[in-house]
Order: C-alpha cells, then sequence, then structure tokens
C-alpha cells in the first residue's frame, strides 16, 4: 500500500522545519486576523489580592482555581468575525483552517476562540459559582456565604439565556454580557473579602459567621 499523502501545511517541531512552521504561523494568524473583523476588551477589570484561602476549608484549592478563572474570563475580549449569523459557514471555516494549518491551528484558534460573545464562554463563570455557592451552602460554617453568592450572582436564568440565543442583537447581546461581568466582579469582591475577614457585600456584623479563626 502506497504511504499516504500527509495534510498540507501539518509541521512537525524538528528544527529542520522551525523556518516552515513560522511561515505556517504567519500565514494561520493572517487569515485569522482577516475572518475578526474586530477586537473589543472586556468592559471590567479585576485585580485578584494575595489571600489566604485556606478560611475556605476543604475547598480551598477549589476556591482559589475558581477565584484565578474567573480573574482570567474577565480579560477575554469581544470578537466578532465575518460570518455573522451564518453558523454552517463558520463551523465550515473552522474545519477546514484545522485540517489546512494542523497543530498550528489547532493552538491558534484556541486563542482567537476565547471570545465572550460566544456561548461556551458565557457559561464559564456560572460553572464555577453555582459550583462553589452549593458546596458552600452544604457546609456548616459556610452556609452563609454560600448564599451570599447566590444573591450577589443571580445570573444563571440571564447567562442560559445569552448562551443559547442566535438572534439577539449584538449590542444587546453585549450589553448583557457586560451585566454578567459586573456581577462576576461583585463575586470575586465577596470572596476577598471574606477571606480578608472584612464584611461581605450583604454580611455587614464585625464577626464572619462560622469563622475559622474567630476563636484566636
Amino acid at each position: 500500500m502506497p504511504n499516504e499523502a500527509p495534510l498540507p501545511h501539518r509541521i512537525d517541531n524538528t528544527p529542520a522545519h522551525t523556518a516552515d512552521a513560522e511561515h505556517v504561523r504567519e500565514a494561520a494568524e493572517h487569515e485569522l486576523r482577516t475572518i475578526f473583523l474586530d477586537v473589543k476588551p472586556s468592559h471590567v477589570a479585576f485585580i485578584l489580592p494575595q489571600i489566604d484561602y485556606s478560611v475556605f476549608g476543604e475547598f480551598a484549592a477549589r476556591t482559589q482555581r475558581a477565584c484565578e478563572t474567573l480573574q482570567q474570563w474577565l480579560r477575554i475580549p469581544y470578537r466578532t468575525d465575518c460570518f455573522g449569523a451564518d453558523h454552517d459557514k463558520r463551523r465550515e471555516w473552522r474545519r477546514d483552517f484545522r485540517a489546512r494549518y494542523g497543530k498550528v491551528g489547532i493552538d491558534l484558534l484556541k486563542i482567537w476562540s476565547e471570545n465572550k460573545y460566544r456561548g461556551n464562554v458565557i457559561e464559564r463563570p456560572n460553572v464555577f459559582i453555582n459550583g462553589l455557592q452549593i458546596a458552600f451552602e452544604d457546609t456548616a460554617g459556610l452556609e452563609e456565604l454560600g448564599a451570599q453568592l447566590g444573591e450577589v450572582w443571580d445570573s444563571d436564568e440571564m447567562v442560559r439565556s445569552l448562551a443559547h440565543s442566535d438572534t439577539m442583537e449584538l449590542e444587546e447581546r453585549e450589553r448583557l454580557i457586560q451585566n454578567v461581568e459586573n456581577r462576576v466582579v461583585a463575586v470575586l469582591e465577596c470572596l476577598v473579602k471574606y477571606a480578608e475577614g472584612k464584611p461581605t457585600i450583604l454580611h455587614t456584623e464585625s464577626q464572619r459567621p462560622g469563622d475559622m479563626h474567630a476563636a484566636k
């Protein structure tokens, strides 16, 4: 059986192919810049301070990951491509792009697909925030914090609507996503204040309920 011809533009990582790989990357990036017509930065930003996650007990690592992921999510820009509402054409182009540029194209497409207009990107905060809320509400000493997260976030319906709507005007979509951004910031502020021992958004007493360090 004759050897199959390699897919076009598939480049390995050996030194002999370095120049070719750079050429393929430049070509792929040029094509992406022609496909994506506009890029807008996020409307809000949040600088996550160094905090002691141990106050969240068994959920310390999980809370840290959630905070870092939400901070990264806030940085994701808004990207508008040339396909508009033609999702079939967009999917066809993505398949073709991956086939033509191989691993280089796959890696670049992951970066350029980080776009707040996309449904799966919009839903990302929901997964982390709801997960923390449920975990805290079921844990002695963290119940009130869990309830507070639910009140501050309270965006499930809006996020689902945004993620699954194909007919909403882009301006209205962006306005609602900005609302989601603001609520993500409010959740992060709530978690940071709790970790720092400060009154959270809805709790104004000097001592947090169930504070592990209150007796010290």
